[in-house]
């Protein structure tokens, strides 16, 4: 199957996201300059030990509510 231009735009950009909870001594860093480019026509999983920033890297994308 033959690749429209369409595809191959990015559909998804993300560059030096960085998220933390808290402040000052009991501040936690959860996303640390995370980069990460998804394409049209792209299937992208996310995979990780339990409490390394998934979820958090979602609700960031806006795919959780």
């Amino acid at each position: 199957m033959a690749e429209t231009a369409a595809a191959r735009q990015p559909r998804i950009e993300l560059r030096a996201i960085n998220k933390y909870f808290g402040g000052g001594e009991t501040r936690v860093d959860a996303l640390v300059d995370i980069a990460l480019t998804v394409m049209g026509g792209e299937r992208v999983g996310l995979l990780g030990p339990s409490v390394c920033g998934k979820s958090t890297l979602l609700n960031v994308i806006g795919c959780v509510t």
